[in-house]
């Protein structure tokens, strides 16, 4: 299995298990797991970067400062409504960016980490109640709308009918859709058990962080101006 490489710096390999080709994943009741077992081969096919050179470290959904917390998979703003195409019990894999830096630190200097690969994943945070405290954190008045997902899926299939025939792509598909209806979780297990990785930032101060970093990097308001 592959990941989507999106950085290298020095001995470390930075991949999106977001981004994945999930062809070894193993089902569970409500969902799936993605284990880190053979995720990665470092440099196959490359000629060039050989796996016992570097170590890869494969972040869920990454944010922090400069970067705004992602609310959900897919949202969009609707005036005081933030619309959703997630279901209210969706599993989000959010990593927030001192605890991957925490976990590439610690590989940095383990010799045991070359030619490794990590799943960096502070938490599954239920869509929901993931929401709620988003907006409470973020001390936002919007409203949450989930979309009913089963017919934006029907809908959709019509959609993609429709693009084919007209020769061209459709906007939106059914795998984009059924990635909101179904979970992945993935294990961090073997960070645990070779770095002594764990997330040392909660998720409420890792929003709470990631919103004053926002706050202070935003422009100022242009006052208002006085008539003379």
């Amino acid at each position: 299995m592959h990941g989507k490489l999106v950085g290298v710096i020095g001995a470390l390999v930075l991949a999106s298990p977001a981004r994945a080709d999930h062809t070894s994943l193993h089902a569970t009741a409500d969902g799936e797991v993605v284990t880190t077992d053979n995720l990665y081969s470092a440099g196959s096919g490359t000629g060039v970067l050989q796996p016992d050179m570097l170590f890869t470290i494969r972040p869920g959904l990454l944010y922090g400062p400069g970067q705004r917390p992602p609310l959900a998979r897919r949202a969009m703003s609707v005036g005081p409504v933030r619309v959703l195409m997630a279901r209210r019990g969706y599993l989000l894999p959010l990593a927030y960016v001192d605890n991957v830096a925490d976990a590439i630190v610690r590989a940095l200097h383990s010799d045991a980490a070359r030619g490794r690969a990590y799943t960096i994943v502070d938490v599954h945070a239920p869509q929901d109640a993931y929401a709620r405290l988003y907006r409470q954190v973020q001390g936002g008045n919007w409203m949450p709308f989930y979309l009913p997902l089963g017919l934006l899926r029907a809908g959709v299939s019509g959609v993609e009918r429709l693009a084919r025939l007209a020769g061209r792509r459709a906007p939106i598909s059914r795998h984009q859709v059924d990635r909101t209806l179904r979970s992945a979780t993935f294990t961090t297990r073997r960070a645990q058990q070779e770095l002594g990785w764990s997330p040392r930032v909660p998720l409420d101060e890792a929003l709470r962080r990631s919103f004053a970093a926002a706050r202070r990097t935003e422009p100022p308001a242009t006052p208002a101006s006085t008539p003379a």
